[in-house]
């Protein structure tokens, strides 16, 4: 599970307004987006490590499942486009604490299994470090 702070991080950067798509946060949360493309995020350290015993400084390394989810059957040339735009916006945000890195980004993949699912989705798995204080 993710530091907290990580997770408020994140959710505010999904919700800054130069970011089109809507973000809801659907961590043990009841949603209904009305929307027709929508975004959650799905949070997993990878890993935690005690960098000094005298001052207790942690880092931890994990990734962001940005989970894009769509209408199904209309192909995926519409939400691959949001995603792609709103991704460039993601990475370039910065935390002005720099405890938090976004170190990396996967491509895009098929989240959903086709048409399986009720909504049509999709996944970038965005890498982190965090450096806690």
């Amino acid at each position: 599970m993710s530091d907290l702070y990580v997770r408020q991080q994140i959710r505010t950067w999904m919700n800054d307004p130069a970011m089109e798509i809507p973000f809801y946060d659907t961590v043990n949360a009841a949603t209904n987006p009305q929307e027709d493309i929508w975004v959650t995020a799905d949070f997993n350290a990878i890993s935690r490590e005690k960098l000094t015993y005298c001052e207790g400084s942690w880092t931890e390394d994990g990734d962001v499942s940005l989970i894009y989810n769509g209408l199904p059957g209309v192909g995926d040339e519409e939400i691959f486009m949001a995603a792609e735009k709103d991704i460039k916006v993601f990475m370039s945000q910065r935390d002005a604490t720099r405890q938090l890195v976004i170190t990396s980004r996967s491509a895009i993949n098929d989240f959903s299994g086709g048409g399986t699912n009720q909504a049509y989705q999709i996944e970038i798995i965005v890498s982190y470090q965090y450096q806690e204080i």
